[in-house]
């Protein structure tokens, strides 16, 4: 059995001329983290002057630390994650302000 490669057509096994791309059509883009860091960053001085929040996600805080997700996923299920963060509906957020603050000390 030959593999598939991402051009090639599912044919199911019947080899018929109506067969469905093995390639979706719709594309996710996924945002590189540090390009959402780079945006954050220039909000950054507004929050910290209004005391507001500002989460970023487990990928934008392994990019700072240098670090693998599993890494962050094992200091979290051990307790020894070096800053809080908070869960809302299964997604796991730092805040911004003390993901940098842990970082210079």
């Amino acid at each position: 059995m030959r593999t598939r490669k991402s051009g090639d057509l599912v044919t199911c096994g019947t080899g018929r001329a109506d067969s469905v791309p093995l390639k979706s059509s719709k594309r996710v883009t996924k945002i590189d983290p540090w390009v959402r860091l780079q945006e954050l960053l220039k909000l950054l001085p507004q929050a910290r002057a209004a005391n507001i929040p500002m989460p970023i996600d487990q990928h934008v805080y392994a990019f700072l630390r240098q670090c693998a997700i599993a890494t962050l996923e094992r200091e979290r299920w051990a307790g020894t994650s070096p800053i809080p963060y908070i869960k809302i509906n299964g997604s796991v957020r730092y805040d911004l302000k003390d993901a940098l603050d842990s970082l210079k000390s």
